[in-house]
């Protein structure tokens, strides 16, 4: 099973995520899909710092969640939410849902994902 395998696995189990991105610590792009820009740079250092909130392409999203494995921010105007799990200590899966998505399920969903991408990234 290859990453975009494991992308797909979650795409099709969670019709509200529109964006997925793996990457490395190093900030390398392992894979992406969907129309969503991000700079994973910019996110190792929210997570590591502990920043309140998090920007992307213009989008301001609160972070509810941050410990060392695990990341939820949401847009309080209703404009979704950006969600993130660890790879080990390689890199992160982070994906962009609809404002409708239950967060929770995904998160799950991202931490089983991540143990299948461990030996990928």
């Amino acid at each position: 099973m290859g990453v975009a395998d494991v992308v797909n696995e979650i795409m099709a189990k969670h019709v509200q995520i529109g964006a997925v991105v793996i990457f490395r610590n190093d900030g390398t792009i392992v894979h992406s899909v969907g129309q969503w820009q991000l700079n994973p740079n910019e996110i190792l250092d929210v997570i590591k710092n502990k920043q309140p909130s998090i920007t992307i392409q213009g989008v301001k999203y609160s972070i509810f969640t941050n410990t060392e494995d695990s990341f939820i921010a949401s847009n309080l105007q209703g404009l979704g939410h950006v969600i993130g799990a660890a790879i080990n200590d390689k890199g992160w899966i982070i994906v962009y849902a609809g404002k409708d998505a239950d967060k929770a399920e995904i998160l799950r969903t991202l931490i089983g994902a991540s143990s299948k991408l461990k030996n990928l990234v």
